[in-house]
């Protein structure tokens, strides 16, 4: 804990090394760790009622981004799958433990680390099954998660997500198909 405490901090000043306007520079580090303690609180107003607070919490969308980040990194670096996977795994329970643990962040990198277990056994992602094992083991470690608004919509869009993308996709496609003739 005190490592990522140290490395958030190191992150912070990297983070605003340069850049010359103090309300800049906040939004950067609330954007990237989501702490918003130093970002004033009119420019707090100004983002809740735009409805655009949420930029400022670390979820899913973070995760997924350092995940697939990292990805590409270990993919340039000529790494191999499963040990690229290996290594993913912690870095993103790193970059959860540094940003806070929070909730939202905890269940997608549950998420990506189940589906890159099974990248590391050599095994196809089957989404279902990994959306359900980590909605179980979420469950397990806290049942009162059920209950979490939070908790319901994340699980229920990934899953719609994961059911209704490639009949969209297909069905958006339709009309840029080369004619067969």
């Amino acid at each position: 804990v005190s490592f990522a405490l140290e490395a958030r901090a190191r992150l912070r000043t990297t983070l605003v090394e340069g850049v010359d306007d103090p309300t800049v520079a906040d939004l950067l580090v609330a954007m990237v760790l989501g702490d918003v303690s130093s970002l004033p609180e009119d420019v707090q107003e100004e983002f809740r009622g735009t409805g655009t607070f949420h930029l400022f919490s670390v979820s899913g969308l973070h995760v997924g981004m350092i995940g697939v980040l990292l990805w590409y990194v270990f993919k340039v670096l000529r790494i191999p799958r499963r040990h690229a996977a290996g290594w993913i795994i912690p870095l993103l329970f790193f970059y959860v433990l540094m940003t806070g643990l929070k909730a939202a962040s905890v269940r997608s990198a549950l998420m990506a680390a189940i589906v890159l277990e099974g990248l590391m056994a050599n095994r196809g992602p089957v989404l279902f099954n990994n959306l359900c094992a980590a909605g179980f083991l979420i469950l397990l470690a806290d049942t009162n998660q059920l209950f979490n608004p939070g908790f319901q919509l994340s699980f229920f869009v990934v899953a719609a997500i994961m059911l209704f993308a490639g009949p969209l996709a297909s069905l958006l496609a339709a009309p840029f198909r080369p004619d067969p003739f």
